[in-house]
């Protein structure tokens, strides 16, 4: 999986995990990421919702953040599930009540890194891949 730069916005159906303008060649392979934290946003409605900070880093040395909403990981674990090969086991929505909104979102913080660690540690037909786009 390669990493957008910037943040959360997206368009289409491309996959968020990826840049909407590049190619394989042109795509910066990753050597290393760690989800490091998370930041409360609010949305246009003054809705509440937690993103994931993502540090990154390529194979070129260039480093970088990256800023993920849970669904966001969904969105990527289900492309890649449709490789049809075994995947390391993604976390759950839930972890408490939603009246413990920022513990769920620290539990959730190891378990997307521990998601992405074993992710990225897979064969490069997974770590690799280019997902496919409805």
């Amino acid at each position: 999986f390669r990493s957008r730069k910037g943040g959360t916005s997206h368009s289409g159906s491309c996959l968020t995990f990826c840049p909407q303008d590049g190619s394989i060649q042109e795509d910066k392979r990753i050597r290393r990421l760690e989800v490091i934290g998370f930041e409360k946003r609010y949305d246009h409605e003054q809705n509440k919702f937690y993103v994931y900070v993502v540090e990154v880093e390529r194979f070129d040395g260039e480093t970088g953040l990256v800023f993920r909403r849970f669904s966001e990981f969904n969105e990527l674990n289900q492309k890649l599930a449709a490789f049809k090969i075994r995947l390391p086991v993604f976390p759950g929505k839930k972890f408490l009540s939603r009246s413990h909104i920022r513990e769920v979102s620290e539990k959730r913080q190891a378990a997307l890194d521990r998601y992405m660690q074993e992710t990225l540690a897979m064969p490069a037909v997974v770590s690799e891949a280019v997902p496919p786009y409805p």
